[in-house]
């Protein structure tokens, strides 16, 4: 065949191509701009119900009549008529004091004391706020919990379940770029120079940190060993940025977090857990860590082509297109009701086939992602996963095997038999461990303490450690 036949036919194959993409073009522009005009008029609504519910809590008819009707309810009649008439007479006192209530402060005698975000560790219903208010209470909370150098984490007394949240200033990052950093540690003062070990989890996308506080709360509670959680940069309410970050990016975050770690923790040894993403963000990390870094431990890892998994290849075309309006419609959900988020989120996971039911943690901690500019910042890095996460790096994990543990799950549409088989083939003196359980790939959800009982069996197994593969006995974990 000549090759004026075959440009002849491929011209058409490239033009129906091209017109595809201005397809998809298109419709993500018309989406993008309804569901934008859909969220400006929810906000509109909403800031107009509440300009007339602030009317009525400034109205002294209306406040008297509330007095008068809670001063006949049994039980409520002391602390209401306090908080109506405390200050100005606006029913602030009463709203502030039931803030206080429902999130105790838990001082540290060598940290500064400061009103943290009201979210324990088991929060059992889901926030009926707007995201706009979550995003101002976080950047708010950060500025008046800044140290004397401009260049120091800001950081945050610790609370009663979710020890210490610390923002660390990216500095290759533009913009005032922060990354989120939970610390559990039960020590009497945080960052003690004598700390031996300290456990790391990378998480996976989305990144927000407190999906793994009762995961690493579990290995804390056993270990002792202080435990972070080095969230991504952008993935929640408190990190948000107006520039997209890829997986690239972001382990440039976790290392400049890491010689934060190294620098208030000097004499300790890290052991690194990545979750899906993390882990190859983990691995990542090991290259100029591995002189304190002893172990690594991969959970469900998408480490190489995610793009031809199954999950991958049905969301691809979602991502590459339709980023914006996705991010839209969640941020429409967000100004939705709080039962009706909790409803719908509810749906999604009971479709999802979780073994449990989720846990209240992580219900609450969904609820905190519908922010269009979170939203965005996860599709994008999913998107930037599935187009340049290709081949192994099959020098740099073989250099280092004899430190890594790898959990593959039993049905992962993220990491298919296929892909846990080239893993193993690669690296045969590393320890490769395949589900029983029935773990889902998202465990932070509904399995957390099962599986945080697993990964302590690792920690505390001199095994580990061992360059030689591990006993059959592990392998049937």
């Amino acid at each position: 065949m000549s090759e004026r036949v075959k440009q002849h036919l491929g011209a058409p194959r490239v033009g129906l191509s091209l017109a595809r993409h201005l397809l998809f073009a298109i419709v993500s522009y018309v989406l993008d701009t309804a569901l934008w005009t859909a969220s400006v008029v929810m906000s509109v609504l909403r800031l107009k119900h509440k300009d007339n519910t602030d009317r009525q809590q400034q109205c002294p008819a209306c406040a008297l009549r509330r007095s008068r009707t809670s001063s006949t309810s049994s039980g409520r009649g002391n602390s209401t008529d306090a908080g109506a008439g405390t200050g100005t007479g606006r029913g602030v006192g009463s709203r502030t004091g039931a803030s206080a209530c429902a999130s105790p402060v838990v001082t540290s005698p060598t940290m500064p004391t400061h009103t943290c975000r009201g979210n324990g560790r088991r929060r059992s219903s889901f926030h009926n706020h707007s995201n706009s208010s979550r995003t101002s209470t976080g950047r708010a909370h950060s500025s008046s919990s800044s140290l004397s150098s401009p260049s120091s984490p800001l950081l945050s007394a610790p609370r009663a379940d979710t020890g210490l949240t610390m923002h660390v200033p990216i500095p290759s990052a533009p913009g005032n770029t922060t990354a989120e950093v939970r610390i559990l540690d039960s020590r009497q003062s945080v960052f003690n120079k004598e700390v031996a070990h300290v456990l790391v989890m990378i998480p996976g996308n989305p990144g927000h940190p407190e999906f793994y506080i009762d995961f690493m709360s579990e290995l804390h509670d056993k270990t002792r060993d202080p435990c972070v959680i080095i969230g991504h940069t952008g993935h929640s309410p408190t990190s948000v940025s107006p520039h997209l970050f890829s997986h690239f990016q972001q382990t440039e975050h976790k290392l400049q977090v890491m010689r934060v770690l190294r620098e208030r923790y000097p004499s300790a040894r890290f052991t690194l857990m990545g979750h899906s993403i993390g882990a190859w963000i983990a691995m990542e990390m090991l290259r100029p860590l591995s002189s304190s870094v002893d172990r690594v431990f991969n959970l469900f890892p998408t480490v190489h082509h995610i793009g031809t998994t199954p999950n991958g290849s049905k969301l691809y075309p979602l991502l590459r297109h339709f980023r914006r309006p996705a991010a839209r419609l969640a941020h429409i959900i967000g100004h939705l009701p709080a039962s009706l988020r909790g409803a719908l989120v509810n749906w999604h996971l009971g479709d999802c086939s979780n073994a449990l039911p989720p846990s209240p943690t992580a219900l609450a901690t969904i609820d905190e992602l519908f922010h269009h500019d979170v939203v965005l910042q996860a599709l994008h890095m999913a998107c930037c996963e599935m187009e340049y996460l290709l081949d192994l790096d099959t020098h740099h994990y073989r250099e280092h095997q004899h430190k890594l543990v790898w959990y593959y799950g039993g049905a992962d549409g993220w990491v298919t038999h296929h892909h846990a088989a080239d893993i193993k083939h690669a690296l045969p003196h590393s320890t490769h461990i395949d589900c029983t359980q029935g773990f889902s790939h998202s465990f932070v959800v509904d399995q957390s303490e099962e599986m945080a009982k697993i990964a302590l069996n690792w920690l505390l197994s001199p095994q580990s450690t061992s360059s030689k593969p591990q006993s059959p006995s592990l392998h049937s974990s």
